[in-house]
């Protein structure tokens, strides 16, 4: 009886000893895994880009408008100077501009200019001088704004040589040729407003006055020079 008593104590002691380690390792819980977050940075677009680089494109574009021209012609011995009334024409031509920054550019430009003016003479009536020139101007432009409404300010030298010298009068309809030199030297100033239609293609607008500089008149004792405000609009594409 001792025997079989001992036998079944081993027994109910070692299944209790394999119930406790499998419980032991069911107790042990899995480490939570930790989270990864993955952080992304957005590329730039294409429009962004397209923004960023706009200031960069050259530009083409052709331009035209009004002339309202004057002569003035001062005699020397009297030192009286007389301004000629105006004489309204046409002005046109083409550009390129060059950007070096978003705010300053140059902008060559090839124009031709109607210049002239009247006046009436008490022989002679009414006489209507023109000279009418072809003018290389060099601008130097500063430009500030937003991407759809840009503002100007420009000046320059330029070259202005005649291609009509000519003089009508009212008593007479065979024009003479006048006592003017054909090659002058000229300034531009102005003030203008670019507006962006679509992406590279802009329409301007802008006012100049261009006051000459050299002495047009070959009579000795006399001198002449034209001054001419122009007011044109146009439109420039890029490249």
């Amino acid at each position: 009886m001792k025997a079989k008593f001992l036998l079944i104590l081993l027994l109910s002691l070692s299944c209790a000893g394999v119930r406790a380690e499998t419980g032991d390792d069911n107790d042990v819980q899995p480490k939570p895994k930790k989270k990864v977050h993955a952080t992304t940075t957005a590329a730039p677009t294409s429009d962004d880009a397209d923004t960023s680089a706009s200031w960069k494109q050259l530009h083409l574009g052709i331009i035209g408008g009004l002339s309202l021209a004057s002569q003035g012609i001062n005699s020397v011995a009297s030192g009286v100077t007389h301004v000629t009334d105006s004489r309204t024409g046409f002005s046109g031509g083409t550009f390129l501009e060059i950007p070096f920054s978003e705010h300053f550019s140059l902008v060559p430009e090839v124009l031709y200019v109607q210049k002239g003016g009247s006046t009436i003479d008490s022989s002679a009536g009414l006489i209507t001088y023109s000279f009418d020139t072809l003018e290389v101007p060099i601008l130097a432009q500063l430009k500030w704004g937003n991407e759809m409404v840009k503002f100007t300010v420009f000046a320059g030298p330029a070259l202005a040589i005649a291609v009509n010298k000519s003089a009508s009068q009212s008593s007479s309809s065979n024009p003479s040729t006048t006592d003017l030199r054909g090659l002058d030297l000229t300034l531009h100033t102005g003030v203008g407003t670019e507006v962006t239609v679509t992406r590279g293609i802009n329409l301007l607008f802008n006012v100049r006055y261009i006051p000459g500089i050299l002495d047009q008149d070959k009579v000795a004792g006399t001198s002449t020079r034209f001054s001419t405000w122009l007011m044109m609009t146009g439109i420039a594409i890029g490249l």
